[in-house]
């Protein structure tokens, strides 16, 4: 899996993990736009710059479009709901290329 860019959207990429060899738990849904959406293929720990108390952390597509998120008010937090959801996740720390 390719890694993410620097921002998503406006918000700037703290860690990343590929749920390439995860299961969801079954213990959360996620709805957009009525629909629930089940299929995510990355996630992402994001702050805004604009916001620094919390982070995000995004449901991604293949091609790092967000699909969905969640806030939460560390990194340890986000790790911790991302591991409720799809069991361990083991997440990268974010390095832009120059």
């Amino acid at each position: 899996m390719q890694s993410p860019p620097e921002f998503l959207g406006k918000a700037r990429v703290l860690q990343f993990a590929s749920l390439a060899r995860s299961q969801p738990t079954g213990k959360t849904r996620h709805v957009v736009g009525g629909v629930e959406a089940k299929e995510f293929a990355a996630l992402a720990i994001a702050r805004y710059d604009s916001e620094p108390d919390g982070v995000y952390l995004f449901y991604c597509d293949p091609s790092w479009n967000v699909i969905t998120d969640t806030w939460h008010e560390d990194v340890a937090a986000a790790i911790d709901q991302a591991n409720f959801e799809f069991g361990l996740i083991r997440f990268q720390e974010f390095a832009p290329t120059e």
